[in-house]
């Protein structure tokens, strides 16, 4: 299992993350912190449903068992929020390839 702070490689290996993502301009507008952070942000629920949340980094989003994960442009998976299972890997994996 993945927990906060922990990047999942195409291959499932977890490696450190880096930290220190900021917040977000609020009132449903983009900082240009968000526009130029590299990946796009999604919410892994428990029971393998996927939200989109493009460049809005909102971990505190992140309902109980599930997991907010930024996609990286090299294809890794970080873990920002919550503990993603391997099922939950699976079906994120999955829906990328939509």
């Amino acid at each position: 299992m993945a927990s906060a702070g922990d990047v999942w490689k195409t291959e499932a290996i977890i490696v450190e993350a880096d930290e220190g993502q900021g917040g977000h301009a609020g009132n449903t507008v983009s900082s240009i912190e968000e526009i130029t952070r590299p990946g796009t942000n999604y919410i892994v629920h428990k029971n393998g449903n996927i939200t989109y949340h493009g460049k809005s980094f909102a971990p505190e989003e992140t309902p109980r068992g599930g997991a907010h994960v930024t996609v990286l442009p090299n294809g890794n998976v970080r873990v920002n929020e919550g503990v993603m299972s391997d099922i939950m890997h699976i079906h994120l994996k999955r829906a990328l390839k939509k």
